[in-house]
């Protein structure tokens, strides 16, 4: 990120067709995930949010941030959202941004290029934006594009696009499987099948009665999930930024879920040397469509002694990925490693009190160690716990220990 000004809408919103963003992603959690960017935010920067009593009681958490470097002013979020019925927008936030059109130094900073308000934000103050044309990144961003790239690590793969095809798929099925609509992410839309257990069949056809598209992978054993996370720039150039360890959890039907992240990734040097390489060949397909912008290439590792390693790339995730913004937080305070873990919050908590109920590791400056909690949303019950230290193992337990604190 630069140092210009930035109006952060990180809603997952609408996609430009006004529908939504990903399969199977109820109302609520539309917005859950907008004050996330608390975290990567500055002062003199602009937060929108949804205008909902969730958004405001996100705020608790900013003059926390505050005190140690990181978010907005409070005064500084706007309450605006853009519906099935066009702009919602109860306090006339829009006045607001029309007052900085005139200014070049901002940027709409978008969760993902999809995503219909951040471009209408880009419009309304003639302020650049940090993302392609829509079009662009939804290709970028599909699931069937990622298993048409050329690559020997993409997994096996057939795309079902109507009934006829589907049924010849699932009778001739073989072995164990996994399915997954065209626009799913994190472990929603997913469905485990195999021969033995088919009984995510009728799932997978329900999604597409409702007009999507799936992908069939074919399922390998794995003991460790990767992220690569690189950032296409403007002309092209592919950076490589880092490689986390992807916290998983198991649903009722075997799907793996996110749940958090850790850097940085414990791998021998040539396993990252290989992932880095193959994801940067990988992602080089989507920058030559235009992409620019985070990107999140996800990996499956089976590591044996017995039958030594493969890899195999699962998907991309042409958006800001979850990892993104611990990271860019972990820069500015100055420490090496973090963890995040999706948590429950205990109810009625409010953000002070969970700030003074872990006083003791919280985020110090001095000794560049401790914990801070971002994505605040007592009504939903649920945050983000993040632990910053300048070791792995201290980060992870900095986080298992905030939970002891809290009992959750």
């Amino acid at each position: 990120m630069n140092d210009s000004l930035t109006i952060f809408c990180h809603s997952f919103g609408l996609s430009v067709d006004k529908k939504p963003l990903y399969n199977n992603m109820t109302n609520e959690k539309y917005g859950y995930y907008a004050s996330r960017c608390f975290l990567i935010s500055k002062l003199g920067d602009l937060v929108v949010l949804p205008p909902n009593e969730a958004s405001l009681q996100s705020t608790q958490i900013l003059s926390i941030l505050n005190k140690i470097g990181l978010g907005v002013r409070k005064e500084d979020v706007l309450f605006i959202e853009y519906g099935h019925e066009g702009v919602d927008d109860p306090n006339q936030d829009i006045k607001t941004l029309t007052t900085i059109s005139g200014f070049n130094t901002y940027t709409a900073n978008a969760f993902s290029g999809r995503t219909l308000l951040p471009h209408y934000i880009s419009n309304v103050t003639h302020s650049s934006i940090n993302s392609p044309h829509p079009k662009i990144v939804e290709i970028a961003d599909n699931k069937v594009f990622f298993q048409t790239i050329n690559s020997n690590y993409i997994p096996e793969g057939i795309v079902v696009e109507n009934f006829e095809t589907a049924e010849q798929v699932f009778s001739k099925l073989t072995e164990k499987s996994i399915i997954k609509t065209a626009k799913s992410a994190s472990g929603l839309s997913l469905f485990l099948i195999s021969p033995d257990d088919c009984s995510g069949i009728n799932e997978a056809v329900k999604c597409l009665t409702e007009g999507n598209l799936l992908v069939l992978q074919k399922y390998y054993p794995h003991h460790l999930s990767p992220s690569v996370n690189l950032e296409i720039t403007k002309n092209g150039q592919i950076i490589p930024l880092f490689i986390s360890e992807q916290l998983l959890s198991k649903s009722s039907g075997g799907i793996s879920v996110h749940e958090g992240n850790i850097y940085p990734v414990n791998l021998p040097l040539l396993l990252k040397k290989f992932l880095l390489k193959e994801s940067i060949k990988i992602v080089k397909s989507i920058s030559l469509l235009g992409y620019h912008g985070y990107i999140g290439v996800d990996w499956i590792l089976s590591l044996s002694r017995e039958s030594g390693w493969y890899g195999k790339a699962v998907e991309v995730n042409a958006r800001i990925t979850a990892p993104i913004y611990p990271f860019i937080a972990m820069n500015k305070l100055g420490a090496k490693s973090f963890c995040i873990k999706n948590s429950r919050l205990p109810k009625k908590m409010t953000a002070d009190e969970v700030r003074n109920k872990i006083d003791p590791i919280f985020w110090h400056p001095e000794t560049k160690e401790g914990v801070i909690f971002y994505n605040f949303n007592p009504l939903m019950g649920k945050m983000i716990i993040a632990g910053f230290s300048n070791q792995r193992e201290k980060s992870i337990e900095l986080v298992d220990e905030t939970e002891k604190c809290l009992n959750v």
